[in-house]
């Protein structure tokens, strides 16, 4: 099943059943590195930039991720793997843009504070949603499971929430927010429960994005810091 497919099934977004992808040329190729697969998606993803500055100029619904796959096979047989192949593809996409979270020093709690940090390439803001077979029924980025043979990117760009948002009869953002987030719990994927740290109650400090791009397979497992990777160079390619 292609990975928008299994995104549409398992995921309990509210926009997830209507969501829209991007097509790429390119398919990963394992006998290449990771950087140079990611090269060979850069014309498509810079397409889809068009698309977007298109849309934003003119308010136009957007299409609502680019996405981009590899083996779970080599890139998901630990959580680190996951981590460093996150990191090497948003490096290679953005160097500047992750150079600025390296120095990340997180609270006495654990958490990361904001600090106004994006996902940024070509000037348009993403939110990177990763997922992977690791990941069990009962956790919010679950997509399949044993039946999800990638691990999976989604760049997602920030205009998609806002059009959705202003679009929606559902509300305010933080009223669709928190019906999204009880979706999650009623179907027993409670944010919570798989990481305290993505969500914040009873108070005005938002927490950093990048935690959220990766998050760890159960509860009490620390934060993974994916933007400190890669640290052994895992793989050989």
């Amino acid at each position: 099943m292609e990975s928008s497919e299994l995104f549409r099934k398992h995921s309990h977004c509210i926009f997830a059943s209507k969501a829209q992808f991007w097509p790429s040329s390119h398919i990963w190729d394992e006998e290449s590195t990771i950087e140079d697969n990611v090269t060979k998606y850069l014309p498509s993803l810079d397409k889809y930039i068009e698309h977007l500055n298109d849309t934003i100029i003119n308010k136009k619904i957007p299409i609502d991720s680019f996405v981009i796959e590899a083996p779970a096979s080599i890139y998901s047989q630990s959580m680190d793997d996951v981590a460093e192949w996150l990191h090497r593809v948003l490096f290679k996409i953005s160097p500047e843009c992750i150079e600025e979270v390296q120095s990340l020093i997180p609270k006495e709690n654990g958490a990361y504070i904001d600090t106004g940090w994006s996902f940024r390439y070509a000037n348009i803001a993403f939110f990177v949603l990763t997922t992977t077979p690791l990941y069990t029924e009962s956790h919010s980025r679950f997509c399949g499971g044993n039946s999800q043979d990638k691990v999976i990117m989604h760049l997602q760009p920030m205009y998609s929430f806002e059009y959705h948002f202003s679009q929606s009869k559902l509300g305010s953002e933080w009223d669709i927010i928190n019906k999204i987030r009880n979706t999650f719990k009623k179907f027993g994927r409670d944010y919570k429960q798989d990481f305290p740290h993505t969500v914040t109650e009873n108070t005005n400090n938002r927490l950093h994005e990048a935690p959220k791009y990766l998050k760890p397979l159960n509860k009490n497992d620390s934060i993974i810091t994916w933007w400190k990777y890669p640290v052994n160079f895992v793989f050989k390619k």
